[in-house]
């Protein structure tokens, strides 16, 4: 995937998210993480202080300089979409089950943080495997536009419901 993006775009860094899995392999071992590749096309935008760290409890700077909470590339602080007993509020679930329409939908947050620190209002966000529209909804919310590929028609058809969800919400509140 990196060497074709290499050809297309400027890499810009790799981020880890914290990603505890609730499955375990049998024969492998348990998932604990998820690459994010960041690449930009154009002059790259990186807002800085779009969000703050929250000062770690042992911070000590060595020279006594101010916390200033610039993120890291390691992030721990959003939990994964889950189904069933512990089921997140965002899952998009199948109709009269307990199982998530797309098997990897994203958190909302992790999307809002990847598209705040990487554009600007207006901007235009590309995600080439669109799912169920995390994304495109994150997009949405934070006044971006976006371009989505999805071959799937069910996916499709989820993430049209969801962004006409977020449309409807903002006729009555301001997002």
């Amino acid at each position: 995937m990196m060497a074709i993006l290499n050809l297309i775009a400027d890499y810009r860094n790799i981020i880890i998210w914290k990603k505890q899995s609730q499955a375990h392999p049998k024969n492998n071992y348990d998932k604990f993480a998820e690459i994010i590749l960041f690449y930009t096309v154009g002059k790259p935008i990186f807002n800085t202080w779009a969000e703050k760290r929250p000062k770690p409890p042992n911070y000590w700077s060595g020279k006594g300089k101010p916390f200033k909470g610039k993120m890291w590339n390691y992030w721990d602080d959003i939990k994964p979409v889950h189904v069933g007993c512990v089921k997140s509020k965002e899952a998009v679930m199948e109709d009269g089950t307990n199982q998530k329409f797309h098997r990897n939908q994203m958190p909302i947050a992790l999307a809002e943080r990847c598209i705040k620190f990487s554009s600007n209002e207006g901007d235009i966000v590309l995600d080439p495997f669109i799912g169920s529209g995390t994304t495109a909804v994150a997009a949405k919310k934070l006044n971006r536009h976006f371009i989505g590929f999805e071959i799937d028609e069910e996916y499709v058809r989820i993430a049209n419901q969801r962004l006409s969800n977020i449309q409807q919400f903002q006729k009555y509140f301001s997002i």
